[in-house]
């Protein structure tokens, strides 16, 4: 009878052994294969740290106005970024504010118009393009936690990106009437010129030590490299990760190559989407204008020359100071 119970036991302890060994063998054939699959997403990860995925990732396209945002904007192959207003201001051009009107009466701000201002919408679209800080640093903020978001800026030569702001608020005041101002003598084109709008929200003397680092926590002017783009990574709170871009205007013919690097398929239009015109308009400012003393010392000192070289900043000043043949700046 010993015999027979020492026999069941000594076969239940192999068994009970044998069992371990299997369970042990079968779950760490499970961590192998856990760990397995999360090195392969890390290495995943790892590859796909500088690539922007439309799925998963956020863009916010931030910058003043006049630095080829608007062909930035379509040139992400199957990523719409409509740009979002900023709130009517006393100081916007007319059809802001007619904008801004429509979209207070529509149901949703996608069933009204894709530069619709923002107030206080309770989500974004995953991409957009603004120049309105307030709209940046909102968008910012909503970003989910966990995420990835992609901010891209651009700067340009101040004095030729002066030509095109002014052009462009020709239109916007006359968004009916090309003609006139095509109609324009270059001596009423130039005094428009001397007496355009100073001081109001398109300042951007600043503008990335104030502007921009209100809404990423990024100074790019403060050590500022001059070369033809400058990509940062950054972590942000709520464990989110920021990408920032910054292109230069003056480099755009190697944007395609250098942003399809993050951006798979990027191809900028072959001609600027606001052509026409205004283009023509610019020529004759070019032909006719110039700025003055106080103007060029003011634009010298700003923000967006940190981006060039001295040999770059030289060349800028030299040419502004060459500009028109009216130089009567009473």
């Amino acid at each position: 009878m010993f015999s027979i119970l020492w026999l069941l036991t000594l076969v239940t302890l192999l068994s009970c052994r044998i069992a371990l060994r299997i369970g042990l063998r079968n779950n760490n054939d499970e961590v192998r294969d856990d760990v397995s699959e999360k090195v392969k997403q890390l290495r995943t990860d790892f590859e796909n740290k500088d690539k922007f995925n439309p799925d998963e990732d956020y863009l916010l396209i931030y910058t003043y106005g006049k630095t080829a945002s608007s062909s930035f904007q379509h040139a992400i192959p199957g990523v719409k970024v409509p740009y979002i207003e900023g709130p009517c201001e006393r100081s916007s051009p007319p059809v802001v504010c007619e904008a801004q009107a429509k979209c207070e009466t529509a149901s949703s701000y996608s069933a009204a118009t894709s530069r619709c201002p923002v107030k206080d919408p309770t989500s974004y679209p995953r991409a957009i393009k603004v120049h309105h800080r307030g709209v940046a640093q909102d968008f910012v903020e909503k970003v989910p936690r966990g995420k990835r978001l992609w901010v891209v800026t651009m700067t340009r030569n101040p004095f030729e990106r002066e030509f095109s702001w002014f052009v462009q608020n020709i239109w916007w005041k006359m968004p009916k009437n090309e003609k006139k101002a095509n109609e324009m003598t270059s001596d009423e084109l130039c005094s428009a010129f001397r007496h355009r709008r100073k001081g109001t929200e398109d300042n951007i003397a600043k503008w990335f030590s104030e502007d921009f680092f209100a809404v990423t926590g990024e100074d790019l002017s403060k050590n500022a490299i001059p070369k033809v783009y400058n990509f940062r990574q950054r972590n942000i709170s709520k464990h989110r990760t920021m990408n920032i871009i910054q292109l230069r205007f003056e480099d755009i013919a190697s944007w395609n190559k250098d942003i399809s690097k993050h951006f798979s398929g990027f191809s900028l239009p072959w001609r600027n989407v606001h052509d026409g015109f205004r283009g023509d308009i610019h020529k004759l400012l070019h032909n006719h204008c110039s700025f003055s003393t106080d103007e060029i010392a003011v634009m010298a000192q700003t923000d967006t020359m940190k981006f060039y070289t001295h040999e770059e900043q030289a060349a800028f000043l030299s040419a502004a100071r060459h500009l028109g043949s009216k130089r009567d700046h009473s």
